[in-house]
């Protein structure tokens, strides 16, 4: 019985983990793509974090990247982002990338205090 609460012990931690390490992953991919759908009018009508500007970019598809403007668009915006002082924008739901997330700081402090847990266990 007492190697199964072990077991679960490094199974909640590393789940924990998981979801510390991909959970920016997956924003910043929901970011580029929010970003993305607000050009398709050829303008960008919203400020994003760097981030989003840079996902964007990159995984930007090979048909915008040769018949369309996107490409020097999303530069330009890039561009005019980081020249730009950072100013808090009440109507801005795009986020800003300073600061760290506090689900990241929840995610991390919880598998941390599950460790030392686990270590207190076994050490017994």
């Amino acid at each position: 019985m007492g190697q199964g609460r072990y077991r679960l012990a490094f199974a909640t931690a590393g789940i924990l983990a998981a979801a510390a390490f991909c959970g920016p992953a997956a924003g910043a991919a929901d970011c580029s793509t929010r970003l993305l759908s607000d050009w398709e009018d050829g303008r960008i009508d919203r400020t994003y974090p760097v981030l989003c500007y840079r996902e964007a970019l990159a995984t930007l598809p090979e048909d915008l990247q040769v018949y369309s403007t996107a490409e020097s668009d999303l530069t330009r915006a890039l561009q005019t982002q980081l020249e730009a002082p950072r100013r808090v924008n009440a109507t801005d739901t795009g986020g800003d990338s300073s600061g760290v997330s506090p689900m990241l700081v929840l995610a991390v402090t919880a598998g941390l205090l599950l460790a030392g847990g686990s270590v207190a266990v076994i050490a017994r």
